[in-house]
């Protein structure tokens, strides 16, 4: 019989030996049937399989396939393996052993001679499994899958991911579209809103069926970090309600989620008072003004004077800060209110205010905080002005040198607003910054992407020799870049570790 019409499920193949009584179809009726679709095979079309059972390894090929059972010819005479509800172990196309229960067993009519037909139910992996109840849905905007079928030749299984988790993804894709089974893995090519394509190594661990549809319930078998955090990211971005803290509960890495951070200039009295409830929230995580719910207290004066920038996530304000313009007049400086004395050389430069950065508690501990400081010195700039004067607690002085440059202008000072806790002076020269003129080489470097967009929108001009300045150390902030992130991952990972 040639390869053609050797088709192990035709009609003439399942014809039983009449001179054989033994040999006709045994179906158990308490055994449900195959309820899925079955894919028939050719000869040889499909990787081999292997059966253990009774402590001996058999070879089979495989002449049907369901998402929930194969149907397998074995090559030689299994002794013992003649009882419906019999359990045993199956291999099939590389994959790992998985528990497999007899459903039927007949004979077919193959090449001239009878061989022994089992129909057998596949149980899904046991370990490891996906944990259903840590599956975060993608609400919106599903990204996209494809890979290389591993079974069929020169063809591409396309799939949506309809959910993700801490260990691995629900893939969602038409029944038609390939041959699937549990314990099967699948080189994937994931395409992750704003963030690009990342490759991925994943293990299907079991499968449903909803009508035409197939969901897949996969393990990652191989996940980088870089996807893992885009994954946090992209739900971070599209599930209502989401938060970081949320993520991590759940099990996620949370570490670079620049991409989910939205900066807006509020224009609308909901926007300022959303912004003023942030104010009050932030407070009372650090202990002050526990003893109210006004979040009207949090206005003052100098909010009118004042562009307020947020940074939105999802339709919710996580952080917040405000640039005051005093248009170089003392009585508009909120500083100066404070009794602290401005140098008489900045009123000469000119420069405006920035303070009130607050950010939620939910994501403290991420880069919301720098970015934010990154937008004041986007703004400052936009605004013509070179240089700001700007306030923080004791504790966030050093984070502020490291991260902005800024310099202290030796004065302390209190306000209504942060109670008892006293307040640093502080200057930055943003021009500097931008140009690379400071001679500090990690601070600009991480603020470089700032100048490279207020050069290119022609907001701020270069002498040749800052030209040169930039030109030799901008190749200087994809290395750091990489090292900040790469930090980020390793305290991620190992905050999930010991949670673990």
């Amino acid at each position: 019989m040639s390869q053609k019409t050797a088709k192990l499920e035709v009609a003439e193949s399942q014809q039983e030996d009449p001179r054989s009584p033994e040999l006709q179809p045994v179906q158990n009726p308490n055994v449900e049937r195959r309820e899925s679709k079955r894919i028939p095979f050719y000869r040889g079309e499909f990787p081999e399989a292997k059966i253990e059972f009774a402590g001996r390894t058999y070879d089979a090929e495989v002449y049907d396939l369901s998402t929930n059972g194969i149907g397998i010819l074995p090559k030689q005479a299994i002794p013992g393996l003649d009882t419906i509800s019999q359990k045993f172990f199956v291999t099939v196309a590389g994959t790992s052993p998985r528990e497999a229960t007899l459903r039927n067993i007949s004979h077919i009519k193959f090449a001239g001679s009878f061989r022994l037909k089992l129909g057998v139910r596949t149980a899904d992996l046991a370990s490891p499994k996906v944990c259903e109840e840590s599956l975060l849905p993608c609400t919106e905007n599903m990204p996209l899958a494809y890979c290389d079928d591993p079974i069929a030749f020169s063809r591409t299984l396309l799939f949506n991911v309809s959910h993700f988790s801490k260990n691995g993804l629900v893939l969602r894709t038409k029944n038609l579209h390939g041959v699937f089974f549990s314990g099967l893995k699948m080189d994937l090519k994931l395409m992750m809103p704003a963030r690009g394509e990342f490759e991925a190594v994943a293990e299907v661990a079991a499968i449903r069926e909803d009508g035409d549809v197939v969901l897949l319930y996969c393990t990652w078998s191989h996940c980088p970090n870089d996807l893992k955090n885009s994954v946090s990211e992209f739900l971070l971005m599209t599930v209502q309600g989401m938060s970081i803290q949320r993520l991590r509960d759940y099990g996620f890495l949370v570490a670079d989620l620049e991409k989910a951070f939205l900066f807006k200039s509020a224009q609308t009295p909901e926007e300022f008072e959303s912004i003023l409830k942030l104010r009050l929230k932030a407070a009372k995580v650090e202990g002050r003004w526990l003893d109210t719910e006004d979040f009207t207290l949090m206005r003052d004066p100098w909010d009118r004077h004042s562009r307020q920038v947020y940074c939105e996530v999802n339709g919710r304000i996580v952080s917040a800060a405000r640039v005051v313009f005093n248009n170089g007049l003392p009585e508009r400086s909120e500083h100066v209110s404070y009794g602290v004395e401005i140098p008489e050389w900045l009123w000469k430069e000119g420069f405006v205010e920035g303070s009130r950065v607050c950010t939620d508690p939910d994501f403290r501990g991420t880069d919301v905080f720098f970015k934010m400081l990154q937008q004041l010195s986007h703004i400052v700039t936009q605004s013509g002005h070179r240089f700001a004067v700007m306030n923080c607690v004791d504790g966030l002085v050093p984070v502020y040198k490291k991260m902005l440059g800024v310099e202290a202008l030796d004065q302390r000072f209190h306000t209504r607003f942060m109670q008892e806790d006293a307040l640093n002076l502080l200057y930055i020269d943003f021009r500097a910054l931008q140009v690379g003129v400071n001679r500090k080489v990690q601070t600009w470097a991480v603020n470089a992407p700032i100048g490279d967009h207020v050069i290119e929108q022609g907001q701020l001009k270069l002498f040749w020799w800052e030209k040169l300045i930039r030109a030799a150390f901008r190749p200087l902030h994809g290395v750091v870049s990489m090292i900040v992130v790469r930090r980020r991952y390793k305290k991620a990972t190992e905050a999930i570790e010991t949670k673990d």
